[in-house]
């Protein structure tokens, strides 16, 4: 087997680990994000709520719910940002019983003139200010009524059990698993691609950039480098760059333009050699490959060098020359 095929399968091995990793995150995610069991249920159909009894059968099923209801009470609670009210705590009747919903103004305001008969919302036990307002509500509604009524039936009137609708937005549940989805797909694509170019080198872009001078490659690589590095080789002929998952073979006599590039982020200072060849493709070399400019220097006394306006019209019409 020669260089650029054994080069093609060592990619392959290593996008085969890159995918096992995206598999193993996307599988971490979705455990850490499903710690309710909920997240697949935000693309599921809101359960459907017509009655006291339907509110457990959909708490184990499917959280999210529409509530279909004939009647709903103003408690005379509401949830306030400083002087802004953003929600009111409603009493839905179901068949006597009560479900205290946290709805959005604008949504509450129609349910009370009843012009609206139907909630969209998530099942969950309210905790913090929420069940605060909820106890508050259940203690009036048995203060007013224990005269009549017996206290422990009173207190069974009231689901044990709340609806969120004022924040009840999936968006959260959908980005966590957009993320989920995008780590498992990638893990996969990677996956089927390592499969492919192990089982054979030449379905890779590698081998079919490079089919026609593979023979050369196998011949010139061995020989001793007149530059080497962990991810950079230079010969008289070419000049290899060696990534995790790449590997790209570039004519030293296609190589037209070199430059140093400096770039500033947050005070940190990087520099990085970029090589143009005559096909516009951009080679990028750390600065500790500054012997491969050198090299290349010699190899070929034309080649530009720096990044001047007069050395870029230069690059330009070489490469519409190569075109033409």
């Amino acid at each position: 087997m020669g260089i650029l095929k054994e080069k093609i399968k060592k990619k392959a091995k290593n996008r085969l680990f890159l995918s096992f990793f995206f598999i193993i995150v996307g599988i971490i995610l979705f455990l850490i994000f499903n710690d309710e069991g909920n997240l697949l249920n935000v693309i599921k159909k809101p359960c459907q709520i017509n009655k006291a009894a339907d509110v457990y059968t959909c708490e184990k099923e499917n959280p999210y719910v529409e509530i279909h209801f004939q009647k709903a009470y103003d408690t005379g609670y509401v949830y306030q940002e400083g002087k802004k009210t953003l929600a009111h705590y409603i009493d839905i009747d179901l068949e006597d019983h009560g479900l205290i919903t946290i709805v959005k103004k604008d949504k509450a305001e129609k349910i009370l003139k009843e012009e609206v008969f139907t909630l969209k919302g998530k099942l969950k036990h309210f905790t913090g200010v929420d069940k605060k307002a909820k106890d508050k509500i259940v203690k009036e509604y048995i203060d007013d009524l224990k005269e009549e009524y017996d206290e422990e039936y009173l207190k069974q009137v009231y689901l044990d059990i709340e609806v969120n609708s004022f924040k009840s937005d999936k968006s959260n549940e959908y980005f966590f698993l957009a993320i989920i989805v995008l780590s498992l797909g990638t893990g996969m694509y990677h996956f089927i691609k390592a499969i492919l170019f192990l089982v054979n080198p030449e379905l890779s872009n590698i081998y079919k950039k490079n089919k026609e001078i593979e023979l050369s490659i196998d011949e010139i690589y061995e020989k001793k480098p007149l530059y080497t590095s962990k991810r950079t080789r230079l010969t008289e002929q070419y000049l290899f760059c060696d990534s995790f998952l790449n590997f790209c073979v570039y004519p030293v006599k296609d190589i037209v333009w070199m430059y140093l590039k400096i770039t500033k982020n947050n005070g940190i200072e990087t520099k990085n050699y970029i090589l143009k060849d005559i096909n516009k493709k951009e080679i990028i070399l750390e600065k500790s490959d500054e012997t491969v400019i050198e090299e290349l220097k010699e190899l070929n006394p034309d080649i530009l060098f720096g990044y001047t306006k007069e050395n870029i019209e230069i690059y330009k019409e070489k490469v519409q020359k190569m075109k033409n």
